[in-house]
């Protein structure tokens, strides 16, 4: 979550300092002339995410290993996941918590805590309802349910609350005044949870994640999709994830290839191998007036007969017969066909 996002809490994309002025304007349009430098286009768009997720620029050691994933084949999504279960990424996201809910930086055992139950599988929304049920923000509060529920209000949604809504989940929280049905009042954790995956809390999570990271607000599509898979124990990493390896994402770094490419052309267009022979493909991508953008296999992803396979554009003749080489770059395709013979 970036500054100024008041009602997501502590719960999102971590707060960084104003990232260096970026080489790509965002929506634009350039056409690319033949001869395209892909590797340049690949580094622009890593350098894009470690400003949005880390607030720096890559370090070489971490641009040379990403550059090189993408232009081999690996999904731009497989890249932003790695990065989002970085334990760089998540202390930031730890030291976020602390600093909303605690006021206070994280000590080291409380990090190398939070990071280890990050690392086993807990989501965000859990590790804030650690911090929020703690006794440390308990006692911050004021020490009681009434004081507890009414800060939970800023904290987590963002605004005051009314009188009544204090009063009900107070009411909850306290064995003698259950309402009827009720045996157990419930714990501040389950209150917390309540407040940290209700609609309110997490539209405004998600579209601080648009806002952040592409520029617009969330649209009632995707936050119906997106709130759902939290409320459901999905984790905001993968969403993170998935925005920043989309094409909007892409084409908002200022590489402009996906904004310009219309179709590919795989070379070779056909051939015959043996069965167990490895072939490498190209791609060649072209623009709506079929003018040649230039070689863009290191961004294109392959699949023979419509399933991944061909890493790098690598592919294995694994089963006898005739096959579909697809070459796909965001919208645009190409297709190859492959004849397999026995050996």
């Amino acid at each position: 979550m970036m500054a100024g996002v008041a009602p997501a809490g502590a719960h999102g994309v971590p707060p960084h300092p104003a990232a260096p002025a970026r080489s790509g304007a965002i929506g634009s349009a350039s056409v690319v002339s033949a001869g395209l430098n892909v590797s340049a286009a690949v580094e622009q768009y890593i350098t894009w995410v470690y400003e949005d997720l880390f607030g720096r620029e890559p370090d070489p050691q971490g641009l040379a290993t990403w550059s090189v994933a993408l232009q081999r084949g690996t999904p731009r999504v497989g890249v932003a996941n790695a990065i989002t279960a970085s334990d760089e990424f998540r202390s930031g996201l730890i030291a976020d918590a602390y600093s909303t809910y605690l006021g206070r930086a994280p000590d080291p055992d409380g990090m190398r805590f939070w990071l280890g139950k990050m690392a086993a599988g807990w989501t965000i929304s859990q590790m804030e309802s650690g911090f929020l049920a703690s006794n440390e923000f308990f006692h911050k509060a004021g020490g009681s349910n009434f004081d507890f529920v009414t800060q939970l209000y800023p904290v987590v949604l963002g605004r005051v609350a009314t009188p009544y809504e204090i009063v009900r989940w107070a009411n909850l929280m306290t064995p003698e005044v259950l309402p009827p049905g009720l045996t157990w009042g419930l714990s501040r954790a389950q209150v917390a949870m309540d407040f940290l995956l209700s609609t309110e809390h997490l539209t405004a999570v998600v579209d601080s994640y648009y806002t952040t990271l592409l520029g617009r607000h969330l649209d009632p599509s995707g936050q119906a999709t997106w709130v759902g898979i939290l409320q459901a124990g999905g984790r905001d990493e993968n969403i993170i994830g998935g925005i920043v390896a989309s094409d909007e994402y892409w084409n908002n770094t200022g590489a402009p290839v996906l904004l310009t490419l219309d179709h590919l052309v795989l070379s070779p267009a056909t051939a015959t191998v043996a069965l167990g022979a490895t072939l490498q493909y190209g791609a060649e991508g072209f623009d709506a007036g079929n003018g040649s953008i230039g070689d863009v296999t290191g961004i294109t992803s392959f699949m023979v007969d419509g399933a991944p396979g061909c890493p790098g554009g690598m592919c294995t003749a694994a089963a006898l017969g005739n096959h579909t080489i697809t070459g796909v770059v965001g919208t645009a395709t190409g297709t190859a066909q492959l004849a397999v013979a026995a050996p």
